[in-house]
């Protein structure tokens, strides 16, 4: 399966105000881009990852798309896969890239073992929100509104 996780630009951010649970709700404006990533997602004998294009620091296995199958291998005890991310957005430009590829690993994923998981209850890592994963498959300029994932008092 291949599929073309895409950039984002984020055109602004607004902190709105403090909440009862002592985190920010946030406002900004996302346009998705033409420009995106490829990942391939395939069954494979045993589980591999190639990483090319943009070199991507860190070990393979902090990849996100690679975090995002482990954590359904670890629900879903899933049979290995073979997996190669060829990264075209560039890395920390504040373009949604590597949140985009997990979200689009975690749609191929659903899709190549038939999970039926609703897009609703992707998460990228234990922490993220589901609406995180979901920016992702817009194509059309959005406003979302999130909380923050910090704190200030």
């Amino acid at each position: 399966m291949l599929v073309f996780p895409n950039a984002k630009l984020n055109l602004g951010l607004y902190i709105t105000g403090l909440r009862p649970d002592g985190f920010r709700d946030l406002e900004s404006v996302f346009v998705p881009l033409p420009w995106s990533d490829a990942l391939e997602v395939l069954p494979a004998e045993s589980d591999s990852l190639a990483l090319t294009g943009i070199p991507i620091p860190g070990e393979p296995h902090t990849n996100l798309c690679w975090r995002a199958y482990e954590l359904l291998r670890a629900d879903f005890n899933l049979s290995p896969v073979q997996m190669h991310l060829h990264k075209i957005v560039p890395i920390g430009a504040g373009l949604g890239g590597g949140s985009a590829d997990a979200a689009f690993a975690l749609r191929a994923l659903n899709e190549l073992f038939e999970l039926k998981m609703p897009p609703q209850s992707w998460k990228i890592t234990p922490g993220a929100s589901a609406a995180t994963v979901l920016s992702s498959f817009k194509t059309n300029p959005y406003l979302p509104t999130k909380k923050a994932t910090y704190s200030r008092r």
